[in-house]
């Protein structure tokens, strides 16, 4: 559990400068509250992992960001390949 808030703490915090996504017209998304810019940057990764989209994941996890796995004697970083 420790481990998924410092992660999810971590992509909050590198994800609080992106920009939202435009709008369905194309158009430049509005100012956002932080609150609002983080709920976007949460579904934006909740859709990399249930999609496995690496591309998203390259775009919203850093690479110098550590994951411990069960699998792995050693982290894993970044988005991964």
């Amino acid at each position: 559990m420790k481990t998924t808030i410092v992660v999810l703490s971590s992509i909050l915090a590198l994800t609080a400068a992106l920009p939202l996504p435009a709008g369905a017209d194309g158009t430049a998304a509005e100012p956002a509250s932080a609150i609002e810019r983080n709920k976007a940057a949460m579904r934006r990764f909740e859709t990399c992992i249930n999609e496995n989209d690496l591309e998203l994941g390259r775009e919203l996890i850093s690479a110098k960001a550590a994951f411990a796995t069960p699998v792995s004697p050693e982290p894993l970083y970044g988005a991964g390949e």
